[in-house]
């Protein structure tokens, strides 16, 4: 079933704001729940005894909130500044500095990675967000799956799968069936946060929600788990607005 998005108008402080809002439902979800995505736009999060128009009454008793917040969102900066600014890119425990340049030559997806720097090499016709992004694409699936096994080597708790995509608000996700989804951007995160959101992930093989038990185990795979999880909301509140439109 698709989830539906709707356009909530707000308007209580007499000048009309228009938010864009997706209703997801979660069977985990034990509230309702708001969460910014981009400016203007919201996902809100239904547990199964809430109705929609429960949720409609949840965002309008928000609206200060979603004001607030919104004005101050991040604006959304391209790949290319971002690396041309200094960011490094963790594939392992080394952060390196990515580089790029164009070339008659080349197919548009070739790389040449050593202990100080990640090369891209992008073909003439190519965009340059387009092929940053398809290369950190790539990168991604092919780093991210490994440091997900060496953070679950020697546990009970193993994922079946694991798939790396493009998601625009979510670090990543655990299903029922073992798959563990991560979003490519965990490569751009400090080592240790980015293998956090990996045990995140692994700590829900355990336990579906978010309850003492999950954090307790959790906090038994990766100390400090409250920690890096404040820091992740910090830290990220940029890295996950990265690379978004990139065509």
């Amino acid at each position: 079933m698709s989830e539906p998005t709707e356009k909530i108008y707000l308007n209580q402080e007499g000048e009309d704001f228009q938010l864009e809002c997706l209703f997801r439902r979660s069977s985990r979800a034990r509230y309702i729940s708001l969460r910014l995505i981009e400016e203007k736009k919201a996902i809100l999060t239904l547990p199964n005894w809430a109705t929609l128009s429960e949720g409609r009454n949840f965002i309008q008793k928000k609206e200060n909130w979603i004001r607030r917040n919104s004005d101050n969102y991040p604006i959304t900066e391209k790949l290319s500044s971002y690396f041309s600014a200094g960011a490094k890119i963790w594939l392992d425990e080394k952060p390196r500095t990515l580089k790029w340049e164009f070339g008659q030559g080349s197919h548009g997806y070739e790389q040449r990675i050593d202990q100080e720097q990640v090369m891209l090499f992008l073909s003439d016709h190519m965009k340059m967000e387009f092929g940053l992004h398809s290369h950190l694409l790539g990168l991604a699936k092919k780093f991210l799956p490994d440091r997900l096994e060496n953070c679950q080597a020697n546990l009970r708790y193993r994922s079946k799968k694991c798939r790396v995509g493009n998601q625009k608000s979510r670090w990543g996700s655990c299903s029922t069936n073992g798959t563990i989804c991560l979003n490519w951007r965990v490569l751009l995160l400090p080592y240790p946060l980015g293998n956090y959101v990996i045990y995140h992930e692994i700590a829900h093989l355990k336990e579906m929600n978010h309850s003492k038990k999950f954090w307790d185990f959790l906090n038994y795979l990766c100390p400090n788990a409250r920690k890096l999880d404040k820091e992740l909301t910090e830290v990220g509140r940029l890295l996950i607005r990265l690379g978004h439109n990139c065509k």
